[in-house]
């Protein structure tokens, strides 16, 4: 065990955790500027040091088939939440990132942490959140490349649609987004950023009425 332990964060694994889930965890800590350490399977991993390829080599020889073949499970249920995406591009046409449908993109995952994951693309996909990746980059092409943490901050619009589609598209980047950005409430939340894009959106409609 590791010299100094007993002042680090301990994360707690959870039986439906993998070592991709708990890298991801680890990271979104580092991030933060924690210091964490988990124990996953009798393994010690420490948020300043992991990283994924030498965790997943060090868990290969232990259950090199069970992880192959929860990989390519996870692979073909993506693939799913994909073909869900287009569809709902494909009905209505790409939606355009908006203070609206951002803040009830943050709220709908702020209130449902507990649901599947194809429960959250349907009610992100509901809430007019089929944007991607791309799509922010081409609404938004003079933004300069913004930290998800800063831009959290800000409640910045291209930030916050961002994290959306990250939490939407991947099972991995929902647990790293869950740690990084739910797992507290400080100024780089989801909570935060619920908070001052409701002031903003507020401000936005008393303005209109006297336009």
């Amino acid at each position: 065990m590791r010299k100094g332990i007993a002042m680090m964060k301990k994360i707690e694994v959870s039986v439906n955790d993998t070592i991709e889930s708990v890298v991801y965890t680890l990271l979104a800590a580092k991030a933060r500027g924690e210091q964490a350490y988990c124990v996953f399977k009798g393994h010690e991993f420490y948020s300043d040091t992991v990283n994924m390829e030498d965790a997943i080599k060090e868990m290969q020889d232990e259950d090199n088939d069970g992880h192959w073949k929860e990989q390519a499970a996870r692979e073909e249920r993506e693939r799913g939440y994909a073909e869900k995406v287009q569809k709902s591009r494909d009905s209505r046409g790409a939606d355009v990132v908006s203070l609206e449908n951002v803040l009830a993109g943050m709220k709908f995952i702020a209130e449902n942490q507990s649901i599947d994951h194809e429960e959250l693309v349907d009610g992100l996909l509901s809430r007019n959140c089929n944007f991607t990746q791309e799509d922010i980059e081409e609404q938004f092409p003079n933004m300069p490349k913004m930290k998800l943490f800063k831009g959290m901050r800000k409640a910045d619009l291209a930030c916050g649609a961002s994290v959306i589609a990250s939490f939407r598209d991947h099972e991995f980047g929902r647990a790293y987004c869950e740690e990084a950005f739910l797992s507290v409430d400080d100024r780089t939340s989801v909570y935060h950023y619920i908070r001052v894009a409701t002031r903003r959106l507020k401000f936005k409609k008393l303005l209109a009425a006297f336009a």
